[in-house]
């Protein structure tokens, strides 16, 4: 009966041992569980973030869009002011020109006047 014994007791041990693992086991996948969970609920918050900054980049895309537009029109008008400025100067260049060739012709006048009294003499 030892050998009975012996037997029956070593497989109450095996059985013992077996549920012990199979406990193991359980918890184990209780906190794979608890982990997937949790790693689901990260997911899905870094998802949600992603989503609104996707949401601010094309905002922001959009003003660089507009800004970029406006920069253009302000360069074309820089330009153009550009070109305003040479015309003016231009102008002033041709004025300061006209006003010296007047006095010039004042003077050619009056020096004219001064010849023709000194001839009437």
């Amino acid at each position: 009966m030892t050998i009975k014994n012996n037997s029956t007791r070593e497989r109450d041990q095996f059985i013992m041992v077996l549920e012990a693992i199979q406990s193991d086991f359980q918890v184990f996948g209780e906190k794979i569980d608890m982990m997937e969970e949790r790693m689901n609920a990260r997911f899905d918050a870094i998802e949600n973030r992603l989503d609104r900054m996707e949401v601010r980049v094309d905002a922001i895309e959009l003003r660089l869009d507009r800004i970029e537009l406006r920069l253009n029109n302000i360069e074309i008008e820089l330009a153009n002011i550009k070109l305003e400025i040479s015309d003016l100067k231009t102008k002033l260049d041709k004025k300061v020109d006209m006003e010296r060739l007047e006095r010039l012709e004042n003077r050619v006048r009056h020096i004219e006047a001064v010849l023709v009294k000194e001839k009437r003499k």
